[in-house]
Parts: C-alpha cells; structure tokens; sequence
C-alpha cells in the first residue's frame, strides 16, 4: 500500500542506487520516486568527493529493493495529510494513492469516484459499497467485468443522487458566463466567491506521476475546493491521484 511516513524521502533527479557506498550499481531511480531511509548512514567517496550517503528501501520495477544512494539525490517528503479514507491500497509504493484491489480486480480509474468520496465525506469503501447494493445498474456500468472504467459527468451525477444532491449538477464555466457579451469571464476573485457556495468537480490533464500540466496526456477529475485571490492567485484542490490537497498557482 502507499504510505507516506514523516521520515520518508522522494527523489530529486534522475538517482542511481547502489548495492554500498560507491558501488557496485543496482538500480536507476525516476525523479520523485518515493524511498524509505533505514535509519544507516555512511560517508565514502562519491565522483571525486567524500561524501553522505544513506541507505533506503524502494518498492520498483516490481520488485522491493535495499541498498545506498547520495544523500544529495532526496529530499524530504513534506505533503499534506491523506483526505479520503481508502481501503485495500496496491502494494507498490509508487502506485497512485487512487489505485485499489477491488473485488479481485486492481482498479485503476476511480478518480471521479473519489471526488465524489471527498465532497459527501464518505471512504471509498463506504462509497462503492453504496453504489454496488443501492443502484447495481450504475455499479454494473462503472465496473464492466469488474473493472473500473472512466467516468462521465452523468456516472458522477448519478454517484451524487446516491447521497441526495440535487441533479443534474450545475455546469462550472456557467456560472461564469456574462450573459450581455456571451463569454465566460473567470478570475481569482469570481472563483473564491463560488466556490464559497459549493465546489466544483473539474476535468484536467496530469502525467504520468499525477501533476497537473497542460502537457499532460491523461484526463483526470479533481475537485476545486479553494480559490485565494491575492497577487496572481492560486488554487487549492483535491487531486484523487495524490489523495491529497494541493496548491497551484492561477494559470
């Protein structure tokens, strides 16, 4: 299962591994790769400087592995806490938090499904379960043959009606719309003031690690939850890859 512990440390670079300090190699870790410190370190010679380095454990390549790499190469994890309570987690701590065995079957998709969790405060598990014994139609048409697929704003919808929100919902860009110059006019400011009212469930693009980018090839519901409208602004949100909040600047 993902877990994020106060002493574990995330990757800066791209960070080779070894078997002890200064050789031999074992391993090339990704930027932002999750490592655990065994508490042992050591301090050897490292590209012509003595240097600091520590021993780690990182669930990889599908397989767990133990050995040392430079210090300079982590940093500490600093995040904030999980937001939804999620059961039955995969096994690889670099999975995405959103990632589950469900009903026999590693659910990939269930970023609508905890954005919906997040807004009426319910565990994922209480939420599924809730579709699979009060609406076996919808679970059946979320999980084909027992394994999620992508949702739609109609699958969320119906997700929503399950715990008595009024639907269909509201379209987000509409209550922004101008309706003497027919465009959307959105600011910092507007956006802190409805999300005042409820909060919006928006589709963005991530990549491959769960960062929202423009470049991102993965479509991805997050919930806006929080809009500060101070200098250029910023946005908090919940982001189900993560199951956390964070923070982005205004685009």
């Amino acid at each position: 299962m993902p877990i994020y512990r106060e002493h574990m440390k995330i990757t800066v670079c791209y960070s080779p591994m070894f078997q002890n300090p200064g050789g031999p190699w074992l391993i090339d870790l990704p930027e932002k790769t999750l490592v655990e410190p065994t508490g042992k370190s050591s301090v050897a010679p490292y590209k012509g400087s003595t240097v600091v380095w520590l021993e780690i454990e990182v669930q990889f390549a599908m397989k767990k592995w133990k050995g040392w790499i430079y210090e300079n190469y982590l940093d500490e994890l600093i995040t904030n806490s999980p937001s939804v309570v999620i059961d039955d987690q995969t096994l690889n701590e670099q999975d995405a938090e959103q990632y589950i065995i469900w009903k026999n079957f590693r659910q990939y998709n269930l970023c609508g499904h905890l954005c919906i969790a997040y807004i009426v405060g319910a565990g994922l598990s209480d939420l599924l379960n809730k579709i699979y014994t009060e609406n076996p139609v919808l679970y059946q048409s979320l999980f084909p043959g027992g394994v999620s697929k992508v949702t739609s704003t109609l699958d969320l919808d119906l997700m929503l009606k399950l715990y008595n929100y009024v639907t269909p919902s509201p379209l987000f860009l509409g209550a922004f719309n101008d309706p003497v110059i027919q465009r959307v006019l959105l600011t910092p400011l507007r956006l802190k003031n409805q999300l005042r009212l409820s909060d919006a469930i928006v589709l963005v693009r991530i990549n491959n690690s769960g960062e929202l980018t423009a470049l991102g090839s993965i479509n991805h519901w997050v919930v806006l939850s929080a809009c500060d409208p101070r200098e250029r602004g910023s946005v908090s949100l919940y982001n189900p890859f993560k199951n956390r909040v964070q923070v982005y600047s205004w685009p």
